[in-house]
């Protein structure tokens, strides 16, 4: 693949799955990465622009018994993942992918569902149930639901990043 100024990308392209058989389209990582596939945005390039580098850091002492119950936990659920996401534009890449498709059960291409590790149906009525669709033997499709939360954010905000030659204007200037 040729990208920009003429540089050539060394790493293998996804294999293509256009209906979501290997990837279901509503899951989280195709939701906010529809990869080399075209959206509701337009074709492949348009999602192009949406991409952002996502750095997660483990804290917390991990359960040496990942099954046990809550109350046996030493450390009272203080353990998670720092989340974080590199962009130039949070309102064009984060705020977007957040709002937009990880929160819309019919984008970015159907057939969906809502993202059911951090999407969210706020629809009163569903009781925050969330749907998706995946695929079986023979394309048959199955509905997955859940109400259950597994990401919850419990803070948040947004930093500046200077790149390396802002910083050296600045510096000289």
């Amino acid at each position: 693949m040729r990208l920009a100024h003429g540089n050539s990308d060394p790493f293998p392209q996804s294999k293509a799955d256009p209906v979501g058989l290997v990837c279901p389209w509503a899951a989280h990582i195709r939701k906010v990465n529809s990869r080399d596939s075209g959206s509701d945005m337009g074709g492949r390039e348009s999602t192009y622009a949406r991409r952002l580098l996502r750095v997660g850091v483990p804290f917390g002492e991990p359960l040496a018994d990942r099954y046990a119950e809550a109350k046996n936990d030493p450390e009272k659920g203080n353990r998670g993942l720092l989340f974080l996401g590199i962009q130039a534009s949070i309102e064009e890449q984060f705020e977007f992918l957040a709002v937009k498709w990880m929160g819309d059960p019919s984008r970015p291409k159907m057939p969906g569902g809502y993202d059911l590790l951090v999407g969210q149906n706020n629809d009163a009525k569903a009781n925050r149930v969330r749907t998706m669709t995946i695929f079986g033997s023979g394309t048959q499709q199955a509905s997955v639901a859940t109400a259950a939360q597994w990401i919850v954010p419990t803070g948040g905000g947004y930093f500046f990043v200077p790149s390396l030659s802002a910083i050296k204007s600045v510096l000289t200037a």
